[in-house]
């Protein structure tokens, strides 16, 4: 399967563009998340500070 000259670049080429997109897309995908997730843990934070201030203002 050694192929010698431009047809072999090319291929080489191809197959690390395409590594290379894999890699940078689950990169992405994983960023995503983790701001997904942190927006969620800060939303869960910010209720449950206004709920302790309610409980705070009944007192």
């Amino acid at each position: 399967m050694i192929r010698r000259g431009r047809a072999a670049n090319a291929n080489r080429m191809k197959l690390l563009t395409a590594l290379l997109l894999k890699f940078l897309l689950r990169n992405l995908k994983l960023k995503m998340l983790q701001r997904r997730i942190r927006q969620m843990v800060w939303r869960k934070a910010r209720k449950r500070k206004r709920r302790l201030k309610r409980m705070e203002n009944r007192l």
